[in-house]
């Protein structure tokens, strides 16, 4: 049989990292035996080994050539003056850490990686909550809703009369203004499509302290009534359209068939982004002014947004106080349209990032534990090899040096890990932070997440708190011995507190991980929850895209039914198509109508006190299409168009809170939208969480054939498909056969619109669940790391016990308890820690309590059986060394 040969590439990588070296060619035919000798007991596997094993030593000669040539040993350097010193000690240290490239690499990597995770995590809690907002004296600036006294409803948008009785007579705050959002066509280019707008008063640009990038910004006069129809551009709208064409300003555009001139750039940062979207505006690409007449002081309905200012000197809560008193002043003057209705006034901040204010700092808090658990790992394994060392620190003691010039040999190493890793994190942290823009849900102020001098500030700080928890664990346990103890066989008084000291690390470790996994396990639970809701539709198979008809051409409600109508035939005319219809507004699209209604054959309740029922106007094949069921009666009907009898259909929470005991078919009911409309209810529906699973279906739904209350202009197709792709692109060939001119946006599946609606939860729990899966990593081989070290510290021991007789199984089972010593109080102590702490998810949660037996139970299996193989193996090995060779192991 013939001596098997490595593989020639293998041999030639390996004289090529080595080179002339005088050694080369023994060092290459050591590794020839060795491999000869692997290969016999792995076969094949010896080709993986051999390029590894040559890849190591070329590595490490390559580090010591580095060494030789430009890091002369302190040792001999004469210190001419104090800066010598450090620059001896910063030789010393990178002389030591090239001495060891793997295991410093590993260290390396393992601060850097760290560091970035946490450095990403504050970088996002830096652009979201702690950033001022780029608006001009941001912290004056506050936001007005109104506020439901009969249902919890905290924003709710604002009637425009309002709005004027606001601004004439609030005196705390100085000016006020107001904004809606819509979508119309931009036509008269090549492409027609669909843009976000937002119609703004006047003072609106002035009370951000708006600048243009380009132009000028509209103002009073142009918002007045009568003045010129101008808009102001995005700045994103203008490069991405544009390619940042100074010569757009002054140009036409044409958005719902009237004409506007572009006379201004609205810069990026200044695009304001309110915490509701009415319209379910994905982009804002044009601002047009907006003028308030006479008759909007006497104009029902609420959808404006508004903004203020603080004037100086007012506070937040002096203006929550006035606008309070106002409000009640409103209820009792106009009790038919303010009864029920009160004012909420916060800061424009909080309005902005209030909901994502704990969630961030969980993650936030989560991170800085690995942090933590990467720390103590790092100084566990630096503190075994500080105590491995005796040999170089006896040398050293003998030539001179004290107890304070080792422990700072051993620090100034730690310090310089740290700063490597630092480095690392920071080419890390651009890269994450980038990755995390691109990835995360919606969050709000997302473009304010970046590495910036704040957040290397944080880098710097965290590298310093990293630098000290790994290297002071080395200095004392350096400290700790006396010249003559480095001669020691073990100096064992040193070697008993340095034990101590890798046990604590080694518990907080696990201590930390139990408290990660439990809250990892909350949220995944809660997430799997989430996930299992009966949305009350069937969402495969179901495609949803907007549509908006320019007032001009579609002026008319006759022609906006027969668009409508028209569309709706040619879509379920297309082959793959199950149903089609449109919708005012689907489930989970982020957006609502709602009013109060009450029914006929009840007393009628006292202004302010009618109950509220979410509004949907449907073609009357919208429950088909959606897969909403009819559970009493019949759905709405071809018959029933304009003229007929109106009638409706109630979903079954609102049948059941009005008429508990009896059916709901045949009854009226009553509902002011703009003129009081009157109908009967002809079929019970079953509930739909219109918002998502997190919303439980607390109301009424009343579902209007739109042909029968007026057509909107903007209506969402959607479209049941026979197969499991939605069907999208029927709807673009049918409705660009009806009019070229008209574009379909917002073009989503039922299903992405169910994945969006949890995408934050999702976010949240696979951020924990990733962070509590690391941290258990690190843990896990911190107690394999301190019990692998204690085996090898009692080897002689182990061999005393096996030549007295002992039986393996119970050195086994000694090692076994001594591990058990760690892992047992860290594992109590994270599972008092979680209990207390689970208490903030709280608001995350969604079926499953914060504090959930059986994600502790399940964390305490999870850790504890890693951690129990974590010290059986080393257990294991120790028991099967021959009692001979542990007795002369040392």
């Amino acid at each position: 049989m013939s001596t098997p040969r490595p593989p020639r590439w293998a041999e030639w990588l390996l004289g090529k990292l080595l080179g002339r070296h005088p050694s080369t060619p023994y060092l290459i035919g050591d590794l020839r035996e060795e491999y000869e000798a692997v290969s016999r007991r792995v076969g094949l596997l010896a080709a993986v080994w051999y390029p590894a094993a040559a890849l190591a030593l070329g590595l490490r000669l390559a580090a010591n050539r580095f060494r030789d040539r430009f890091l002369p040993d302190p040792v001999f350097t004469r210190i001419r003056h104090p800066g010598d010193l450090m620059r001896n000690g910063l030789t010393l240290a990178l002389r030591s850490l090239t001495r060891r490239p793997i295991v410093s690499g590993a260290v390396i990597l393992t601060i850097g990686s760290a560091l970035a995770a946490a450095t990403i995590a504050f970088a996002t809690v830096n652009g979201v909550l702690l950033r001022p907002l780029p608006y001009a004296n941001p912290e004056r600036l506050v936001t007005i809703w109104e506020r439901s006294l009969t249902r919890e409803a905290d924003r709710n948008v604002v009637s425009p009369a309002n709005f004027l009785t606001w601004r004439d007579e609030l005196r705390q705050v100085e000016s006020l203004a107001a904004v809606f959002e819509t979508s119309g066509s931009l036509t008269g280019t090549e492409q027609p499509e669909q843009v976000g707008i937002v119609f703004a008063t006047g003072d609106f640009f002035s009370l951000l302290g708006a600048t243009p990038v380009s132009g000028r910004l509209f103002g009073q006069n142009e918002a007045a009534e009568g003045g010129a129809p101008v808009a102001v551009m995005s700045e994103r709208y203008w490069r991405a359209r544009h390619g940042a064409d100074p010569s757009v300003i002054g140009r036409s555009v044409v958005i719902n068939g009237n004409r506007a001139e572009v006379i201004g750039i609205l810069p990026s940062r200044f695009e304001f982004a309110p915490a509701m979207s009415w319209a379910g505006v994905g982009t804002r690409d044009f601002y047009l002014p907006w003028s308030l007449g006479p008759a909007a002081r006497t104009a029902g309905g609420r959808f404006l947004q508004v903004i203020g200012r603080l004037a100086p000197g007012a506070t937040l809560e002096g203006a929550r106080q006035e606008s309070s008193a106002l409000a009640g002043r409103l209820r009792e003057q106009f009790p038919d349209r303010q009864q029920g209705w009160d004012v909420n006034l916060v800061s424009l901040h909080e309005d902005l990032v209030g909901d994502v204010r704990s969630p961030i700092g969980i993650v936030f808090v989560a991170v800085c534990f690995v942090l933590l658990i990467a720390g103590a790992n790092v100084a566990n394994l630096l503190m075994a090899r500080a105590t491995e060392r005796r040999g170089e620190m006896a040398i050293r003691a003998a030539l001179g040096a004290g107890r304070m010039a080792l422990a700072r040999q051993l620090f100034g190493e730690s310090l310089l890990l740290a700063a490597l890793g630092g480095v690392l994190g920071v080419v890390l942290s651009f890269w994450g932070v980038a990755a995390l823009v691109a990835a995360s849900p919606d969050l709000p102020r997302l473009e304010g997440v970046r590495v910036d001098g704040p957040v290397l500030a944080f880098l710097l700080l965290a590298s310093a708190v990293v630098a000290a928890l790994v290297g002071v664990g080395p200095a004392i346990e350096a400290s700790g011995r006396s010249p003559g103890q480095w001669f020691g066989q073990r100096g064992a008084i040193s070697d008993r507190r340095g034990t101590r000291a890798r046990r604590t690390l080694v518990g907080a470790q696990v201590a930390l991980s139990m408290i990660l996994l439990v809250g990892a396990g909350v949220l995944i639970r809660s997430m799997v929850n989430r996930l299992a809701v009966d949305l009350g539709i069937d969402a495969e198979s179901v495609a949803t895209g907007q549509v908006n008809l320019p007032r001009g051409a579609y002026g008319t409600p006759e022609r906006r039914v027969l668009t409508f109508e028209s569309l709706i035939e040619k879509i379920e005319a297309m082959p793959g198509v199950e149903a089609a219809a449109v919708a005012s507004i689907v489930p989970m699209s982020d957006q609502g109508q709602a009013t109060g209604f009450h029914a006929l054959d009840r007393p009628t309740p006292e202004a302010g006190q009618f109950p509220v029922a979410d509004v949907r106007f449907v073609h009357h094949r919208y429950f088909a299409a959606m897969g909403i069921p009819i559970l009493a009666g019949r759905s709405l009907g071809d018959a029933d168009r304009a003229g007929s009898p109106v009638v409706v259909v109630i979903n079954e929470t609102g049948a059941r809170q009005l008429w508990p005991n009896e059916s709901p078919l045949g009854k009226r009911i009553l509902m002011e939208w703009g003129d009081t409309l009157r109908a009967e209810i002809v079929g019970v529906a079953r509930d739909v969480r219109l918002g998502g699973p997190d919303q439980p279906v607390e109301r009424a739904t009343l579902y209007w054939d739109y042909r029968q209350t007026g057509v909107p202009n903007g209506m969402t197709v959607v479209v049941r498909g026979r197969t499991a792709e939605p069907a999208i692109e029927p709807i673009r060939a049918a409705l660009a056969s009806i009019d070229p001119d008209l574009p379909l946006y917002n073009v989503r599946s039922m299903v992405s619109l169910r994945d969006e609606a949890v995408a934050q939860s999702r976010f949240i729990a696979g951020a924990l669940g990733l962070f509590s899966l690391l941290a258990l990593g690190l843990a896990v081989l911190g107690v394999y790391g301190v019990m692998a070290y204690g085996v090898e510290q009692r080897t002689r021991e182990i061999g005393v016990r096996l030549a007295l007789g002992a039986d393996r199984s119970s050195v086994v089972r000694m090692l076994l308890r001594d591990g058990g010593r760690v892992v047992l109080p860290a594992l109590a102590v994270g599972v008092g820690a979680a209990w207390l702490l689970t208490g903030f998810l709280r608001s995350l949660v969604f079926g499953v309590a914060p504090r959930d037996p059986v994600s502790v139970i399940g964390s305490l299996i999870v850790i504890g059986g890693a951690a129990l193989a974590a010290c059986w193996i080393p257990a294991r090995r120790a028991s099967a060394i021959p009692a001979v060779e542990a007795i002369r192991a040392d």
